[in-house]
């Protein structure tokens, strides 16, 4: 699973937002999860991207600047 982290650095939200512009033909509509369900993936990736570039250093917004990388980690390892 996805490391959390308080402390989010530019370098790490450079290359999440490279992983995601690299792949970005390979993002399906939407993301069924565990804990939660994305009926617009590519939006909720924008909007996440948007969030984690403003605010990557302040702790509050670590849990959503920790979905990127949870939803980078379920397109790189799907569930069968």
């Amino acid at each position: 699973m996805a490391k959390f982290t308080l402390n989010y650095t530019a370098e790490d939200i450079a290359n999440i937002r490279k992983w995601f512009e690299a792949h970005s033909d390979e993002i399906p509509a939407t993301l069924e999860l565990p804990a939660t369900s994305f009926k617009d993936l590519p939006a909720a990736i924008e909007g996440l991207l948007s969030i984690a570039q403003k605010h990557y250093a302040n702790p509050v917004f670590a849990g959503q600047v920790k979905w990127l990388f949870v939803i980078k980690e379920a397109l790189e390892n799907p569930q069968v």
